[in-house]
């Protein structure tokens, strides 16, 4: 299995992808950089401490991290077929279903180092924001720091299940064109329909943040003039993004499983 996950670790460094998305995950915390420079040099007068840039880097993290990781799924799924090296990858003695578990894992840690590289900007950032730290307050800032590593990784993994669906699409068609297509429409059609409505609680992509951000139950809570509870959103959120996965995954490794690679 190491070296299947070494494989793919090579096939990243060739194809330059892996350095493409961590440049393009540093967008999210300039996002946070320019956010901290309003706070500081706009016309408004609050505080900028180390909460603010965890707290909202990690609902960006949420919310922007699933198109993202469903393009480097599909380049994961599809490279074999784009580069037409397939037939030759069918002749080793690995079986189907071991080589989808291995680019699962692939993609699950890829997300994870993800997670954790946000998590480092945000910190690193916030540092350069306040320079000063008082030595009385070092166990809460600790404390603080580790409780959302802890976010961020549960971000990530929620993130790899959210993104199921297109991997099927992905292992069902062999091909980038039709999950890509998938993915544009989703994304489109939850940025003008469900986003920011009540609605958004049965969707995937975006469900993720009522996971890792207690207070976002708050605004569900008021759409629906309190009927629904923070318990209730939680287990809704929880049943839309296992339940797809579950049912994806599982097609996926059936799929994978009863027909040659090729």
């Amino acid at each position: 299995m190491f070296s299947l996950l070494l494989a793919e670790w090579m096939k990243f460094k060739r194809s330059k992808l892996l350095v493409f998305t961590v440049v393009l995950f540093l967008a999210i915390p300039f996002l946070l950089l320019l956010m901290a420079g309003k706070y500081f040099y706009g016309d408004y007068s609050a505080e900028w401490h180390l909460l603010n840039a965890l707290k909202n880097i990690c609902s960006y993290f949420g919310v922007l991290t699933p198109p993202v990781c469903s393009v480097f799924a599909i380049f994961l799924f599809t490279h074999e077929y784009a580069e037409k090296t397939v037939k030759t990858i069918s002749s080793v003695p690995i079986g189907n279903a071991r080589f989808l578990i291995t680019k699962l894992l692939a993609l699950f840690i890829w997300i994870l180092l993800i997670s954790v590289f946000v998590w480092l900007c945000s910190i690193l950032i916030s540092v350069c924001f306040r320079p000063h730290f008082h030595f009385a307050k070092l166990p809460q800032t600790m404390s603080l720091i580790f409780e959302y590593l802890g976010r961020f990784l549960l971000s990530g993994l929620l993130v790899f299940l959210a993104v199921s669906p297109v991997i099927c699409i992905t292992v069902l068609s062999r091909n980038a064109v039709i999950p890509i297509l998938f993915s544009i429409i989703f994304t489109i059609f939850i940025t003008f329909t469900v986003y920011y409505t009540v609605f958004d609680l049965f969707f995937p992509w975006t469900c993720i943040y009522y996971l890792t951000d207690s207070e976002e139950y708050l605004r569900v809570i008021r759409a629906t003039e309190g009927r629904i509870t923070q318990t209730g959103i939680n287990w809704i959120a929880s049943l839309t993004i296992l339940v797809p996965a579950i049912v994806s995954y599982a097609v996926s490794y059936l799929a994978m499983n009863r027909r040659d690679v090729c």
